[in-house]
């Protein structure tokens, strides 16, 4: 696993739009699957802040939330330590794997981190030995189709890989007998404006991000761009819009929906892999 500082930090909340949306999809991503998660020991692995394993301790037994940044488990430790809530970092799982022992959690959440797994190979073989035998493996990632145009790579300078629908069930059908893989996605204005926002980045940067563009450079130009735009809302002064955006968590949260159904418009997908 690729060692990325992309986490959404809670305090940019009310200061930025890219990260407010994303924030509270995030977020809700967590509530919609406590019916998975209800009193069970749970793994959420890339727990940045830790403001999504404190959901999961709502309904789960227990919840063990790990990250590769030993900052960022300190502030999760000191937001959301307490009973029935450990924070750990993991680092080189390529080289040493993960340090907990087989069939440890009945259920490990992936939430956005598949994108920046150089190695599938071990992260599925270590996620599926640290599970038990009835254990739920249940990961999040982008909807390359809405995010890239063809023949490009991801704009996002933290992601190795993205996936579309038939990408992503190329690879979790090596390592599973049995999984789903649904949508997770806004509905109305903020699902506009999210196809809007990526829609406009990925035009804007194809010049830097096909695939004849070097990837040393391609990654130079978007670590500029990065270092330039940080802390704002990103590429808002190129991309002004006059319409007045929906800030408020509450009706944001309202609007993240999982659904099967293929006509809409799925800014993630959700899967859900049983190790049986």
């Amino acid at each position: 696993m690729e060692k990325t500082s992309e986490r959404l930090d809670p305090e940019v909340l009310s200061k930025n739009l890219e990260h407010a949306s994303l924030f509270v999809f995030h977020k809700m991503s967590y509530e919609l699957i406590k019916d998975y998660v209800k009193d069970k020991v749970v793994l959420d692995f890339g727990c940045g802040y830790g403001y999504g394993t404190d959901i999961l301790k709502k309904y789960a037994k227990k919840v063990v939330g790990v990250d590769l940044s030993s900052d960022v488990i300190k502030v999760a430790r000191e937001s959301y330590g307490k009973d029935g809530i450990e924070f750990l970092v993991i680092d080189q799982l390529e080289k040493k794997g993960l340090m907990f022992q087989e069939k440890s959690f009945d259920v490990v959440v992936a939430f956005q981190v598949l994108e920046h797994i150089k190695s599938m190979d071990i992260f599925f073989k270590e996620i599926k030995r640290i599970l038990k035998d009835d254990g739920l493996l249940i990961l999040t990632t982008p909807n390359s189709y809405l995010r890239l145009l063809p023949f490009q790579t991801p704009w996002n300078h933290h992601h190795i890989r993205e996936f579309n629908y038939f990408e992503l069930d190329s690879v979790l059908v090596r390592y599973f007998n049995s999984y789903r893989i649904f949508g997770i996605t806004y509905t109305g204005i903020p699902l506009k404006e999210e196809i809007g926002r990526v829609t406009k980045l990925k035009i804007f940067l194809y010049p830097f991000t096909n695939v004849f563009v070097p990837n040393r450079l391609k990654l130079n130009i978007l670590n500029f761009l990065w270092d330039v735009f940080r802390g704002r809302d990103l590429f808002g002064k190129i991309f002004r819009k006059k319409e007045k955006r929906i800030l408020n968590e509450e009706k944001l949260s309202k609007k993240v929906i999982i659904t099967d159904d293929p006509r809409k418009k799925w800014l993630s997908f959700i899967a859900l892999c049983y190790k049986k």
